[in-house]
């Protein structure tokens, strides 16, 4: 059995931003995340307008990727604001 070859680039990162490096820095969305195993850089999925992990793995040749579920945030009272409500997987978490 043929064994992968990328196995070997697999490294325990650091996750380089709390959300997409790109989107954060132009103000733009996206709708997952993918985490470079490589190097850490965070990115927005193919889904996402803006497809950074594709860019990055395109700019770098990092093979591997963890995929990184997005945690949508709703407020009341102002994005920046405290009394936030996160949604995880359809589950509300006051933060």
């Amino acid at each position: 059995m043929k064994t992968c070859d990328h196995t070997d680039t697999i490294r325990d990162v650091v996750p380089s931003a709390r959300g997409c490096e790109e989107c954060l820095n132009v103000g733009s969305t996206w709708v997952h995340l993918r985490l470079c195993r490589s190097c850490g850089h965070v990115g927005c999925c193919d889904n996402s307008p803006l497809r950074h992990a594709r860019a990055h793995y395109e700019k770098t040749g990092h093979p591997i990727i963890e995929v990184r579920i997005s945690v949508k945030v709703i407020s009341g009272f102002g994005e920046r604001d405290q009394g936030r409500k996160v949604v995880l997987r359809g589950q509300e978490i006051v933060a």
